[in-house]
């Protein structure tokens, strides 16, 4: 277990090594980092396969049942698949982290596992959200960090490729909030899928990670 001020480490190997590269990223300094020196929540990231109450087979989930307590924890689970993948889970349930803290730190009352719509009206401070109860943090994840997430992994990757080469990492679990609210189609997203793919086959990330 490694300590990072108010950030608990219970990761090793490969999965220890990627987070350890994710410290340079705009997206991270923006996400994870805000627990850094925050005195009032502590995250904790375990590698854990209790991910199965919230979507089975999931690569990661935000467990915030002691978040009245100031902790939040992200599990990562074994069903991440390659590094690049692990590493842009790792970025996707940080956001999670952080909405939730954001969110809690302003009205400790809310539960923002029921009542996510209340959640993204503190988030974006008006009450006119037009977002489905119970998707609603994916929702605003689609619109605000599916480009953010697919730059970030893109500067793993050494911008190896076009930027849209790694949106499917962006993309990565809010597909379908995506396409039920005509975003994108689903040709689009396994066009990205497919450049995903790609990038996998050839990327050099993680290379010394074991």
């Amino acid at each position: 277990m490694d300590y990072v001020d108010r950030i608990i480490i219970n990761l090793s190997g490969i999965q220890k090594c990627v987070f350890e590269s994710l410290d340079n990223l705009n997206l991270y300094n923006s996400t994870i980092e805000k627990f850094v020196g925050n005195k009032d929540f502590h995250l904790q990231i375990n590698y854990s396969n209790d991910c199965a109450s919230y979507v089975i087979g999931a690569s990661g989930c935000t467990d915030t049942r002691y978040i009245d307590l100031g902790l939040i924890i992200i599990n990562i689970t074994d069903n991440w698949g390659d590094k690049l993948s692990l590493a842009s889970t790792m970025l996707h349930e940080g956001i999670h982290a952080t909405l939730f803290k954001y969110a809690h730190s302003r009205n400790p009352n809310i539960d923002p596992n029921i009542d996510p719509k209340v959640l993204m009206d503190l988030i974006l401070q008006y009450k006119n959200v037009n977002l489905s109860e119970g998707s609603a943090q994916h929702e605003y994840m689609m619109s605000y960090y599916v480009i953010p997430i697919a730059q970030a992994i893109r500067n793993l990757d050494n911008n190896s490729y076009p930027i849209e080469y790694y949106y499917g990492f962006g993309w990565s679990g809010l597909g379908r909030y995506g396409r039920d609210q005509d975003v994108i189609t689903q040709a689009e997203l396994d066009n990205f899928e497919n450049l995903k793919q790609i990038v996998n086959s050839n990327t050099s990330y993680g290379i010394n990670c074991n």
